[in-house]
């Protein structure tokens, strides 16, 4: 199951992109014994102490107690980004159903609080609007509101929607039947979703960031990265490694090893790996279904993200991502450009980082080495710069 907010048993949650919070103030004798009350002379036919009327007979005017004048308290973020992404300065307005609205402003924490004079037969709408955001409307009943959730969160979805990570998740050992109800949480935003009936799974309104798909059925971790436009995964359950690749980004030209083991390639049976659309490398597994070829990015290939496929037949087994560098931006830290960086160019960045080394390394920007830039030289040092075939 899918790493949740709240894990105890609880209330159900309203539906829609809200959550709430449990930990309602401890509530006097005589409030429990009202909700107690409703409760059991509500399951028989009961409202409010008013017996429902025979058939043929007028109805009886429905009595309501006053609950008073009561503090409700929420909170305001982007549901594209987490629950701790607060939006300050959002509007939320309030009433009771067939009532006049009125509006607070939600502080610099993204809270928000206001009063409001209840009955038990209300019903309240809350409304959240701000600058870049889609507006968000929730309706609770006052008995919701009071006893149930005295924290509202409202989570809003930026106007500009941003991308999908969407996928497909397989299980048995021939990775053919889909994997319905496996539990995935996107890290760090720590949204989280269930599979479908057809093994299908997708995360909305997406921004651009490197991000981890936590699948839950055998711990797996899935990184996948969204660069200007959606992504796609593919995973079986029963072939955790399935496909493996190194390096997972480089030039166009770049050679990269791809290896892996599923039983639905056992015994000599035929697998192809794409580079999204186009046939890279055919590859047969030995007898229990491991094999290990290498593949080369085509040399047009445009930068950002890309899929390499493994299919099985016609089945798609597995699928990894490799993101593919600018060609112009060279290969960090490589001053000689010989497609290679060495401990010695490493530290040469790091003297021009310091200002104790001369700005002779045009694979580093010499206006201003930074951390950022440091990380890549070591990336490229450790995964290989990628070279063109010949």
């Amino acid at each position: 199951m899918p790493r949740l907010a709240h894990m105890a048993p609880q209330p159900p949650v309203p539906p829609g992109p809200f959550r709430t919070s449990h930990a309602a103030p401890a509530r006097r004798p005589q409030q429990l014994v009202r909700v107690l009350l409703g409760l059991l002379v509500g399951s028989a036919g009961w409202a409010l102490g008013t017996v429902s009327p025979a058939a043929g007979q007028p109805a009886a005017a429905v009595r309501s107690s006053d609950l008073g004048k009561r503090e409700i308290r929420g909170r305001a973020y982007d549901l594209s980004a987490g629950p701790d992404a607060l939006i300050a300065g959002a509007t939320v307005t309030y009433a009771r159903l067939g009532s006049r609205g009125r509006a607070v402003t939600t502080d610099e924490r993204g809270e928000f609080s206001f009063a409001l004079p209840l009955h038990d037969t209300d019903d309240v709408r809350i409304s959240a609007a701000a600058p870049g955001f889609s507006p968000a409307t929730i309706t609770l009943s006052a008995a919701d509101v009071v006893y149930r959730f005295p924290t509202i969160e409202l989570g809003l979805l930026p106007a500009q929607s941003g991308h999908r990570i969407s996928g497909h998740l397989t299980s048995d050992v021939f990775c053919s039947r889909d994997a319905d109800g496996v539990g995935i949480t996107l890290e760090p935003t720590g949204r989280s979703t269930l599979t479908a009936a057809d093994g299908t799974f997708a995360f909305e309104h997406v921004v651009d960031g490197d991000y981890i798909l936590h699948i839950e059925s055998g711990d797996f971790d899935v990184p996948v990265a969204v660069a200007g436009d959606d992504a796609v995964v593919q995973f079986c359950i029963s072939c955790a490694d399935a496909l493996n690749i190194e390096p997972r980004s480089g030039l166009p030209g770049t050679s990269v090893a791809a290896q892996g083991s599923c039983y639905a390639l056992h015994s000599g049976h035929l697998g192809v790996i794409y580079f999204d659309d186009t046939a890279a490398a055919e590859v047969r597994g030995d007898t229990p279904g491991a094999f290990r070829t290498t593949l080369a990015v085509p040399v047009n290939t445009e930068p950002g993200p890309h899929r390499i496929r493994l299919l099985g037949g016609t089945r798609e087994l597995a699928s990894k991502q490799f993101v593919v560098r600018s060609a112009s931006a060279g290969c960090p830290g490589d001053c000689d450009r010989d497609t290679v960086v060495t401990v010695g160019e490493l530290v040469r960045g790091v003297g021009m980082a310091l200002g104790v080394a001369a700005d002779d390394c045009s694979a580093y920007d010499s206006a201003a080495v930074d951390i950022a830039g440091l990380i890549a030289a070591v990336d490229s040092a450790l995964n290989g710069c990628g070279k063109r075939p010949a």
